[in-house]
């Protein structure tokens, strides 16, 4: 147990290491203004609705993390690590996914014209994909240890294992909140993504808000609520708007920022009318 000294020491270090930039800036201007970044000691939720990015976001987060030489993890419970490098080479390249994956003859010739200086870059990027670790709570406390790691996503909480549960509700609440135990004991920001149920929200079931769990909204330092709007109603003329909401952050403001996702690519670019504003401050 530290004694009240050495834990004023430890916040005095901490508010003279700080400056006018975020310590861990994700790259989007837009979300690191929302929530100064990621921070150490923390938890972070990323909630989205299946299929409104939240995948593609948190990968331009760590993507962008890591290019600035901060070790990042990313654990997939879903998807392949070959399948989220492909994402990543689409992010930072701009090339059209979907093309990609049917066999476009001249998005081929792209990705075959940019894959050494792709590799080049994904090579100097401290930057990790594991596909098949994270789904247990140990799984993930193995991994920070062995990689001593400024920042770790996964992706996604309802894919964890509830083996030795009594069901997923339970699996999942310890899992939350042990998560956020852990980015404590070892000194790093964690990004968990987490679905928000189709359907309505019944307190106390499997229909809650964030999808299975009562505890990820409690336990989460920031919950961010991110919706295309596009997605949710495609009469929309704008076809990009991208909304996130810090519906819930505990050492700052609730509030939120709009961003334009480029779906073809799997990435997201600030919006016009918040450059304005930029230039108004």
């Amino acid at each position: 147990m530290k004694s009240k000294i050495e834990i004023v020491d430890l916040l005095k270090n901490n508010i003279s290491t700080r400056t006018s930039t975020p310590k861990i800036p994700t790259g989007i201007y837009s979300l690191d203004n929302l929530t100064w970044g990621l921070h150490k000691k923390e938890l972070i939720v990323l909630a989205a609705r299946p299929s409104h990015g939240k995948t593609s976001l948190s990968l331009n987060m760590a993507w962008g993390i890591a290019k600035q030489d901060i070790p990042t993890i990313f654990l997939s419970l879903e998807m392949s690590a070959e399948a989220i490098y492909e994402r990543i080479m689409c992010i930072e390249f701009g090339l059209h996914a979907w093309k990609l994956r049917t066999g476009d003859v001249n998005e081929i010739k792209k990705s075959n014209d940019i894959m050494d200086k792709f590799t080049s870059r994904l090579l100097a990027a401290p930057i990790e994909i594991f596909e098949d670790k994270g789904k247990t709570i140990n799984q993930v406390e193995e991994i920070i240890k062995e990689m001593n790691t400024s920042v770790l996503f996964i992706d996604y909480a309802q894919k964890i294992s509830a083996k030795g549960y009594h069901n997923k509700y339970e699996a999942l609440s310890d899992y939350v909140v042990r998560l956020q135990s852990l980015a404590i004991a070892y000194d790093c920001s964690i990004v968990l993504n987490s679905q928000i149920n189709r359907g309505g929200s019944k307190q106390g079931d499997a229909t809650d808000f964030m999808k299975g769990s009562g505890e990820i909204e409690e336990s989460a330092d920031c919950l961010l609520q991110c919706e295309w709007l596009y997605r949710s109603d495609q009469s929309r003329i704008d076809t990009k708007e991208f909304i996130i909401k810090a519906i819930k952050q505990r050492h700052g403001p609730c509030s939120y920022t709009t961003l334009n996702f480029e779906a073809a690519s799997f990435s997201f670019v600030e919006r016009e009318d918040n450059k304005s504003n930029w230039n108004e401050k």
